[in-house]
């Protein structure tokens, strides 16, 4: 009985070791390693389709939850998390989403899970949004987090649009 029970154990550890596998294929983690990476070399303006994140990781509680950038509320829901690094610089950058009601835009320099700098936000209502215009500095890496109201959680369905001016090399 003993060795039927270890032999059950050890199946039973290997179910769940292939089933935590497949899950972390599926999950849409947004921490900064599993951002999403934009190309360094788009055109502007370049449009993208959202992924939906699956997960609360970025709350804007500081520390791993992330850096508050606008309102909290708006850090309440399932974000999606992308990264880019601009091969040249940029001016007049911009992100523009539609699609989803009560989101929320954030632009930071550096992963906001580990202490990014807040560059520019938007918190809105209404299911269209445009951040202010900044500049970016080519080979520094930017993230950019779409997050909603907590209800609808998820930043999806929606299109965002990256729009600026890259420095000619």
């Amino acid at each position: 009985m003993g060795n039927v029970y270890k032999k059950l154990v050890k199946k039973l550890k290997f179910i769940l070791f292939i089933a935590a596998m497949i899950l972390s294929v599926f999950a849409k983690a947004t921490t900064c390693p599993g951002a999403t990476i934009i190309s360094g070399s788009i055109t502007f303006p370049s449009s993208f389709t959202a992924i939906c994140g699956t997960v609360n990781n970025i709350t804007g509680a500081g520390g791993a939850a992330g850096t508050a950038c606008g309102s909290t509320a708006y850090m309440g829901g399932l974000e999606a998390l992308y990264a880019y690094t601009p091969a040249s610089n940029v001016t007049g950058f911009q992100v523009r989403y539609t699609g989803q009601s009560y989101i929320g835009i954030t632009i930071f320099q550096g992963c906001p899970t580990t202490g990014g700098t807040c560059l520019g936000f938007i918190n809105t209502s209404v299911t269209t949004a445009t951040t202010t215009a900044i500049s970016l500095t080519a080979g520094i890496t930017y993230y950019i987090m779409f997050d909603t109201w907590p209800s609808p959680p998820s930043p999806c369905p929606g299109i965002f649009t990256l729009v600026g001016t890259a420095a000619v090399s």
